[in-house]
């Protein structure tokens, strides 16, 4: 996922900086998904159980090596989308959107992907917070500069306890799901993004709610 750009003031790093850690990992976890993938082709092969491993329909757990299958071909298209839209400036933002979308079915391929994930839900809705109030400011007369020096720490830390409740949540549905007796191995596939999606929507609520606070206080003690 894209670094907003108040991180990278907050921790004190340049833009350039940004973008190299970012191309960094990006060919990282490009490789390690590529040998992970191969890797797992390559032993199903060998046992001569490539194609029984994607019946879903006789076994639910065989839905692990259908999202492995997904996760990798939307790797391999993001990344591939991401070299062609340095060029092509009206699709900028898809990238990131291709992005969450991989997030989410590795998620649905390793779940304790979603725990990891966490504090980038966090950070991330922090940062659409921060654009929704800069943009609710510049409609009022506001400078928008003060948006980006509002508490923001504070939105950031309440925005990723905010995500670790709501995914813990959502995990304890799942706990009660998968030990009741009529629990089938579909449906439990479907907690780590929903865990995701709900650990993001409760970010982004509770990092609106602070980032507005702040700025309406700020607002007040300027206008006394």
């Amino acid at each position: 996922m894209p670094v907003p750009q108040y991180i990278a003031d907050l921790i004190g790093i340049s833009r350039q900086e940004v973008l190299d850690c970012h191309k960094m990992v990006a060919v990282a976890t490009l490789v390690w998904g590529a040998l992970h993938a191969s890797g797992e082709l390559i032993y199903l092969i060998s046992q001569g159980s490539l194609m029984p491993s994607l019946n879903i329909t006789s076994n639910g757990e065989n839905l692990l090596y259908v999202f492995d299958v997904l996760t990798a071909v939307v790797l391999v298209v993001h990344f591939g989308i991401a070299q062609m839209c340095r060029k092509l400036k009206g699709f900028k933002q898809f990238p990131g959107l291709l992005a969450a979308v991989l997030l989410l079915v590795a998620a649905a391929h390793w779940w304790p992907f979603t725990f990891f994930l966490i504090p980038a839900s966090g950070v991330q809705a922090t940062s659409i917070a921060l654009k929704l109030a800069e943009q609710a400011m510049a409609a009022q007369g506001s400078e928008i500069q003060h948006a980006r020096t509002i508490h923001i720490g504070k939105a950031l830390s309440c925005a990723t306890l905010a995500a670790t409740g709501a995914v813990s949540f959502v995990w304890w549905i799942r706990q009660s799901y998968m030990m009741s007796n009529n629990a089938g191995m579909h449906f439990p596939f479907l907690f780590p993004p929903a865990a995701i999606l709900a650990g993001f929507g409760a970010a982004l609520l509770v990092s609106s709610v602070v980032i507005r606070s702040a700025s309406r206080c700020r607002q007040r003690i300027e206008l006394m």
